[in-house]
């Protein structure tokens, strides 16, 4: 059993021996040690403020922040408790009270780095991103050499430009397809602006039970996006696009998204897409989402999609529910690792853009009208990996690589490969 009881009454020697526990992760008996100190002194501010870190570390904010008003209240102009205690306010999402202990300290200590860095969080937090590129710009003047500031900066940006590259092949009877994404997006104040187009070249193929060729199509869907940040915890977007000339995409499409942190580590969001093909044919997608996390550098995301189907020449509904799962893992401040899991049936909206020709039927008896182009049996397995590294302070890299199994019912699966690579540049 270890022994939490120290080497008789040397505070020195007690200290060295809590630091070592620290450092080993025992952190009971490091704890153990620091209230020896505090009871010997109640006014040992090194040791609370060793239990105040302490408390942080295994996530006992409320036990923290006690311990760290009372040391700001004794001693105002230690930045460092104060430091701490504006985090554990953010990190709990008391906004106010984080505002007033920086603002606070910034009246004794206009020029400290360590106040601006923590303004910049509490106003990102809050949604205002603009303001926070501000202050971490001026905390950067203070303190030019600090890393983990300089880190904190870098996540941050005004706009960004983006051009991915993706190809999706197979060596079955599926189509090939080739596409190019761009994408431009401006911050102004609470707000996110998008523009972005998909240029698609789909070639090659045949149709499901049947000997006809498909023949090659480009198409293009455009879309404008914006999103609001109500505050730190809470955002909506909405966004509209179409297709061009929408042979295989949606004529229309509308979006919908709102998001909000439950709790400390969780985070939940909800998106609904209306994607209109012709008048007689839609598409509702219903996508709920639950985010842990796990550490400061590991987030786990949960996500659903229920996928409706309407038609009304002929009437036609179909749905189809699916699920899949998705780790980031930040290896670095500039690098993130992704990998990612879904499985479930999809629907194959194309299928019901054109009715069956005379020729298919004569081709494919089975074809039969246009529900038969609607395939719910098809099951999938996607498995994907990728990552986004930011190379230099205003650009970077987001490679993509991924396997999609499929099944079309009585054992039979295909396979689809999929490679994206997207470069992008900030300001």
């Amino acid at each position: 059993m270890a022994r939490i009881k120290p080497h008789g009454g040397d505070r020195a020697q007690v200290w060295i021996e809590a630091q070592a526990y620290v450092k080993a992760k025992r952190y009971a008996e490091a704890r153990a040690l620091y209230r020896w100190m505090t009871k010997l002194n109640p006014s040992d501010r090194d040791a609370s403020y060793e239990l105040a870190r302490l408390d942080t570390w295994e996530g006992c904010f409320a036990r923290a922040e006690e311990m760290y008003r009372a040391i700001v209240a004794t001693d105002p102009d230690d930045l460092e408790a104060r430091a701490g205690l504006v985090d554990i306010l953010l990190w709990s999402g008391n906004f106010v009270a984080a505002q007033q202990f920086i603002y606070s300290g910034m009246r004794r200590e206009p020029e400290r780095a360590e106040l601006w860095l923590r303004s910049a969080k509490l106003l990102l937090w809050s949604g205002d991103v603009m303001s926070a590129i501000e202050a971490a710009d001026h905390a950067e003047r203070l303190a030019p050499k600090d890393g983990d500031l300089r880190a904190f900066r870098d996540g941050l940006y005004r706009g960004q430009a983006r051009l991915a590259l993706r190809g999706d092949v197979n060596f079955d009877d599926l189509p090939q397809i080739y596409s190019v994404a761009v994408q431009g997006m401006q911050r102004y104040r609470r707000f996110d602006f998008t523009l972005d187009a998909l240029i698609s070249h789909r070639e090659g193929g045949k149709l499901v039970s049947s000997a006809v060729s498909e023949r090659s199509v480009v198409d293009g869907r455009y879309g404008l996006n914006a999103l609001y940040r109500w505050n730190g915890q809470l955002s909506f977007g909405l966004g509209f696009g179409f297709g061009l000339p929408h042979k295989i995409v949606p004529r229309y499409e509308l979006r919908a998204s709102a998001a909000v942190v439950l709790f400390v580590d969780w985070t939940a969001a909800l998106s609904y897409s209306l994607w209109l093909y012709d008048p007689d044919k839609s598409i509702h997608i219903f996508a709920p989402a639950l985010t842990y996390s796990v550490t400061e550098t590991l987030q786990v995301e949960a996500r659903v999609w229920v996928t409706l189907l309407l038609a009304r020449q002929p009437a036609v509904t179909r749905w189809a529910a699916s699920g899949g799962l998705r780790g980031i893992w930040r290896v670095l401040p500039p690098l993130r690792l992704m990998l990612s899991y879904n499985y479930g049936p999809q629907l194959d909206p194309t299928r019901l853009i054109t009715p069956p020709t005379e020729a298919q039927r004569i081709f494919d008896p089975t074809v039969g009208d246009q529900k038969s182009w609607i395939i719910t049996q098809l099951q999938s397995h996607i498995l994907g990996a990728g990552a986004d590294w930011l190379i230099g302070r205003n650009w970077g890299v987001a490679p993509w690589v991924g396997f999609e199994l499929r099944s079309y019912g009585g054992g039979n699966f295909i396979g689809v490969y999929t490679a994206e690579l997207a470069g992008y540049v900030r300001w």
